[in-house]
């Protein structure tokens, strides 16, 4: 669901919709940024000033704010607004399947409803399978000016060339300053400046924050007070790293702020050794799609049970 309140890109937001206003928008365009930044927001947030442009309780663009009562906002969130289609990797699913794609065709090439602009939503596109992907290229060559497509890309992840060639990349970077109102808002509570400066770390995303102190408050544990290796004791001991309550790519980074305190505390050049090891080899697992759990059992042993 799409928050009614959009943080920290204002500068953003601005410069995308006096291009449309313009009519110079680009009818294909990939939002990139780094997993966990607010990318589907922004893109939401967006999607509702285009569409509520000439509705009652239109787009509030001085202060970034969707207003609950607009039509197509609720048509959009109940996912019946005639002008919109959205896509994105089905639970249970490793891709976003060709299927998806192909359902898309009948949007795309069927008659838009008061002649409006249609807006088609792919979220994450580096989930996209190599035919999913194929089948879309075919789609996005067609000539229609009249359909709009925003795509979402993690940064991190491979999308083929093919793709990015046809669209005009947007990256969205997302200011530090931000994470603060971003997750007290979240949590309705001032809870940013009770965080250990371990959480603040400017590596983890507002998103990453948010899914680790989930975490915490579900395991129990008390958050003021957190310990990163009494935290990734947890995640190992009980498996949770393969339920994707917390992002593999936040476990990497608590495991490089374990390396990092640990050497600042001891200054053991074995520990920059160690280091090195485990980057290279969470590397190779998540290239190659081999075993977590030997990675893990193999940290456990040599880092957190041997001190």
């Amino acid at each position: 669901m799409t928050d009614l309140k959009l943080y920290g890109y204002k500068q953003y937001f601005d410069e995308l919709s006096n291009i449309y206003l313009n009519k110079k928008l680009p009818n294909k365009i990939i939002f990139s940024g780094r997993k966990g930044i607010g990318k589907c927001y922004f893109v939401n947030h967006f999607i509702n000033f285009i569409l509520s442009i000439n509705e009652e309780y239109s787009y509030d663009s001085n202060n970034n704010l969707i207003n609950q009562k607009n039509k197509s906002f609720n048509l959009v969130k109940n996912n019946s607004h005639p002008n919109f289609y959205k896509i994105k990797k089905e639970d249970g699913k490793k891709n976003i399947d060709i299927s998806q794609i192909r359902n898309l065709y009948d949007f795309v090439n069927r008659s838009s409803f008061n002649n409006k602009l249609k807006i088609v939503l792919i979220e994450d596109i580096e989930n996209l399978s190599i035919n999913s992907s194929n089948a879309l290229l075919k789609l996005i060559e067609e000539p229609n000016k009249n359909v709009q497509y925003f795509l979402i890309h993690d940064i991190s992840k491979h999308v083929i060339d093919t793709i990015k060639s046809r669209c005009i990349n947007y990256n969205l970077i997302l200011d530090n300053n931000y994470k603060k109102s971003i997750i007290d808002h979240y949590f309705g509570q001032n809870i940013y400046d009770n965080l250990p400066n371990d959480l603040k770390n400017h590596f983890l995303t507002p998103g990453d924050i948010i899914s680790l102190i989930n975490l915490i408050i579900s395991l129990k544990l008390d958050i003021e007070n957190f310990d990163i290796e009494t935290f990734l004791n947890h995640l190992i001991k009980e498996n949770i790293y393969k339920n994707k309550q917390v992002s593999i790519n936040s476990i990497k980074i608590l495991i490089e702020m374990l390396f990092s305190s640990r050497y600042k505390d001891s200054k053991n050049e074995n520990l920059l050794k160690l280091s090195r090891y485990f980057n290279k080899k969470f590397s190779e697992v998540m290239n190659f799609n081999l075993d977590l759990e030997i990675f893990f059992l193999e940290f456990k042993s040599k880092i957190i049970n041997a001190k």
